[in-house]
C-alpha cells in the first residue's frame, strides 16, 4: 500500500487503516462488518470469539466472478456511495502541509 502512495496508521483496535479515510467511510466500505455487528446485537453477544462465530454463521456463498466483473462491482459501489475523492485529496494535502 505504501508503494501506491498510501499512508498506514493504527485504528482503534490497533488494526492497520489507510490514513485520511474517515471512520464513516471505513464503516460504509465494510458492509460485512456491519452484518456481523447486527447479528451480534440480535443474538445479544459480544467479544472476538462471538464475532468469529457470527462471521461463519452469516457468511454468504462466494460469487464466482471474474477479476474484471469484481472490479466493475467495486466501481459501481464507489459511484453509489458518498465517496468524495477530491475532498479526501484536499484533506491529505492539508495534513501534509501542517
Amino acid at each position: 500500500m505504501k508503494e501506491l502512495g498510501y499512508e498506514i496508521e493504527r485504528g482503534e483496535s490497533s488494526q492497520p487503516e489507510i490514513k485520511g479515510y474517515s471512520k464513516e467511510y471505513l464503516e460504509a466500505s465494510s458492509p460485512r462488518r456491519q452484518q456481523i455487528e447486527e447479528h451480534l446485537a440480535k443474538e445479544n453477544q459480544r467479544g472476538a470469539g462471538a464475532a468469529q462465530i457470527a462471521a461463519h454463521q452469516t457468511r454468504e456463498e462466494k460469487l464466482e466472478l471474474s477479476h474484471e466483473a469484481m472490479q466493475e462491482r467495486t466501481r459501481q459501489w464507489q459511484r453509489s456511495s458518498a465517496i468524495n475523492r477530491s475532498e479526501l485529496s484536499k484533506r491529505r494535502r492539508s495534513e501534509e502541509s501542517s
